[in-house]
């Protein structure tokens, strides 16, 4: 068949199969449409760590966010936090996210997002709490420091005040040593109370809903609708050319 007797016969094909073409589509649309499974729900649970940007220094001890982050990212926290959610390290991981907010960062969001609302909203709570554990756990050093400095003064003060009543609790540099004594105390526990709670998570949890069905919907739709096109295209030539091969018998 020559190149214009081809092109003249898929034309023709078309026009006057157009309804057969139009029918495949639609037909294929639909059951691309309805085959796909219902609605899926999502819920998102979304837990805040306030972090004290001013604390959270270079050289404070305290951990950073950013090497916080990493840390959180690790198979060993996800193995440590999924013993609390009561799932597998790889489920808990799958489902969650952890970032910062903030210039300075001064929010840890962690989320996890689940078709259970419930799951969602306890799984993203315990790993806030699990973030501030674990920059607990590597500001140790530092907070350890600091505490041992807080009873370190308050053992002197205490070794002090067993001369009360006696004439070496009138003297002058004594009563002067307690009273820088109890402010250095002041500042210690005001310090290591900033230092603890460099990381804060209230227990405060939002749940946010994702509908995604739709949108899967749509896709099987068209891409059915389309292979329900090539199947119309191929059905019409078909039958023009049954058409032709009846009209010359």
């Amino acid at each position: 068949m020559k190149v214009e007797n081809l092109w003249s016969f898929l034309v023709g094909a078309i026009v006057r199969q157009w309804w057969l073409i139009a029918l495949t589509v639609v037909v294929a649309a639909g059951v691309g449409f309805f085959a796909t499974s219902g609605a899926q729900t999502e819920f998102t649970g979304r837990a805040t760590v306030v972090i004290d940007s001013a604390v959270v220094s270079k050289g404070s001890g305290i951990p950073e966010a950013e090497p916080l982050l990493k840390n959180l990212q690790s198979d060993r926290f996800f193995e440590s936090a999924a013993a609390a959610a009561g799932m597998t390290p790889s489920e808990l991981s799958s489902g969650s996210r952890v970032y910062t907010t903030g210039t300075p960062q001064d929010r840890l969001i962690t989320e996890y997002t689940s078709p259970d609302q419930d799951l969602a909203e306890k799984t993203a709570a315990i790993l806030a709490q699990a973030a501030v554990d674990e920059a607990r756990a590597m500001g140790k050093v530092e907070l350890d420091k600091q505490a041992a400095i807080v009873e370190n003064t308050r053992a002197a003060i205490a070794d002090l005040e067993q001369f009360k009543g006696s004439s070496e609790w009138e003297r002058t540099d004594v009563v002067f040593k307690v009273w820088q004594l109890k402010k250095d105390l002041a500042s210690g526990e005001a310090a290591l109370t900033l230092a603890e709670r460099a990381y804060v998570y209230d227990g405060n949890t939002k749940v946010s809903q994702t509908v995604t069905a739709s949108r899967d919907r749509m896709s099987s739709a068209v891409a059915a609708a389309f292979a329900g096109l090539i199947a119309g295209l191929a059905l019409a030539l078909i039958r023009e050319r049954r058409r032709m091969q009846a009209a010359g018998a």
